[in-house]
Formats: C-alpha cells, structure tokens, sequence
C-alpha cells in the first residue's frame, strides 16, 4: 500500500514539471573568496573570537551559516518563480524525515566541495574534522524516514515544486541504552548547539484547535456559523530547511512544526509560584496520558500544513476581489506507520 501511494504521487507529479527549473549554467558559482570571509566573519560576531581561538565546534557553526548565505539566494529564486509560475505543488507529510548532516549533504549538492576543503584548509580547519561536529538532525530513525528523505532529495535534484512537512522533535525519536541488561530510552539532544541550517518562521504560524465541541449560531442575516467551543490549542511554529538540488541551482522547503503555548508568559501565575502553568507548560504526562501526545503530534502538523498550504493557494491564485482562478492542483502525500 504505501509503494502504491508513493508510486501514485510520482505519476501526478511527473504530469507537471516545474517552469522554475533551472540549468546548471544559469546557477552561480560557488564563492570560496566569500566563504572564507563568511567564516571569520561569522566567529567574530557570534563569539568574540578570532578564527585561532574558535572550537570545532564553533567553525562547524560559522561554516555552517555562511553556507547557508550561498544557498539563500537561489531558495529565494526557487519561491518566487513557484509564485510567479503557479506549478503543480506537492505536499509531503510524514512522520519522519531521516536527512542525516545537513553540512555535507548541502556541499556536495552546491558542488562545493573542492572550494569548501581548500578554503577551511587555507584557515587552518579540516573538513573532516568541522562535518563531524555536527549531530544527525532528529527527525527520523527508520527506513520511512530515509524514504522520504530521499523523495524530497529527488524532488529537488529533478526541479519538481515540494514541500516536506513534518514535526520538530525538539529531542529528536531517542536514544537507546542498556542498563542491566534492557534497553531504555533516553532523549536524543541534537538541538543543544542549535540548527545552523533552519529558519524559524513565526510570521507562518498556526493555532491548532483540540477537541471541544461546535456549535451553531445564526449571524444578523440568518445564516448559520459553526463556531468550535471549550477546545485546547496550540500554536504551531514551523522551522524551514533548505533541500537543495544537485547541481541546478533549485532549492525547495522542508517545514518543520514546532509547538508553543497560545497564551505564553503568564505573569500571575508565576508570581504565585505556578511556575509551569507561567511558563505555559502544563505538568509533564498530565494531559497526555494513554498515547495522546503520539496522536496529537500528526494532527498537529497536519492542521497546521493544511492551513499553511490554503493560504499559500489563496494568496497566489486569489485576484484582488478574492476569486480563484488558478488552474494548478495541490497534490498531498503523507507517510505514516503502519
């Protein structure tokens, strides 16, 4: 079932290439002068360090976003052109995205990685030694994730319009230990150092309503409104990655959901000692005892990716008095387990 769900996806995409397709001679060449001066630039102002002084671990992060500058150019390129061009777009949803390390996977698409070597090199840094300090991103652990993964790699590589939707694990699936001859699981903390590579977008995000009920009113015209009442929410905050293509200059989205109290801050209840309810945090295990939290985690996302994807259409197909006309088709795919 799930082959033939992938399989029906590629046949509907393949239908409509993307307009935004790019060549190889149309893409900038990788800049290592800029680069160079990215890198000690960027150690400078995020730790008051000279390129001597920093750890690994801070020139994997410099490294990291002055990449991230080469790549920006042609993502915004890549946006635009799906605006202008009004393509077919595919919706990816999956639980898991198994994207390994960003750095190196990134490199080797921008065909950099001779310029990048040479460059860290020349400031005194070993590639091999910069890539290791960067954790493979939580976001999946299983061959479902590394399918979808490499659907979206493809995607991107083939010039087809697509987004990947899924979920931050802010403490990745787990990791695993032995103690006393069983496994436990213990949180997987790649998010320690940060993300060089994500984009946190709040001016996107979503509030996701829980249960509840609906109830009908009528409005001064006699027309009936069904208004959701008593229900729970979050605020959904999606975190974009760059999925760049081999070689062509084509980069598309892999948006992440995060989720945040609705309210926020409650200085009240602070202040009477509530901390957790203050902070907006409610009592680990409290609310989602029985396997609540696994259930709410996809309809999270996925309420707030329907959302996020409407608003894109109407935005780009609506002429100014509100009607759609485009003609194009939003495809949605989800990968899940069984």
């Amino acid at each position: 079932m799930k082959n033939m769900m992938h399989k029906n996806m590629t046949e509907k995409a393949v239908t409509e290439k993307s307009a935004a397709d790019k060549t190889v001679s149309e893409r900038p060449a990788f800049n290592k002068d800029l680069f160079k001066r990215s890198v000690v630039y960027n150690i400078k102002t995020l730790y008051r360090k000279d390129i001597e002084e920093a750890t690994p671990q801070q020139v994997f992060q410099a490294a990291s976003l002055a990449i991230k500058d080469q790549i920006m150019d042609n993502w915004i390129d890549t946006q635009k052109a799906y605006e202008k061009q009004d393509p077919k777009m595919v919706y990816y949803m999956s639980m898991e995205f198994l994207m390994g390390r960003a750095m190196g996977n990134n490199i080797i698409n921008l065909q950099a990685s001779a310029p990048v070597r040479e460059a860290l090199k020349e400031l005194g840094m070993d590639l091999n030694v910069v890539e290791d300090q960067e954790p493979d991103a939580g976001l999946g652990n299983g061959g479902l994730g590394r399918l979808a993964a490499c659907f979206l790699d493809s995607l991107a590589t083939l010039g087809y319009p697509a987004y990947g939707c899924g979920i931050r694990y802010r403490y990745g699936m787990f990791k695993q230990q032995i103690k006393d001859g069983y496994q436990v699981e213990v949180p997987d903390n790649w998010l320690e150092n940060g993300n060089p590579f994500e984009l946190r977008r709040p001016e996107y995000a979503k509030v996701v309503k829980f249960g509840g009920h609906v109830s009908i009113h009528s409005d001064e015209n006699g027309n009936s409104r069904f208004v959701q009442e008593d229900y729970q929410a979050v605020r959904a905050i999606p975190f974009d990655l760059p999925i760049v293509g081999y070689g062509n200059g084509i980069v598309n989205t892999l948006r992440i959901w995060d989720a945040e109290p609705v309210d926020g801050f409650q200085l009240d209840s602070f202040d009477k000692g509530d901390y957790q309810k203050g902070c907006g945090a409610g009592e680990p295990g409290q609310e989602y005892r029985g396997g609540a939290l696994s259930q709410r985690q996809p309809l999270c996302r996925q309420g707030a990716a329907l959302k996020a994807a409407v608003f894109l259409y109407l935005r780009v197909c609506a002429g100014g008095g509100g009607e759609v006309s485009c003609a194009s088709t939003t495809i949605f795919t989800s990968s899940m387990r069984r």
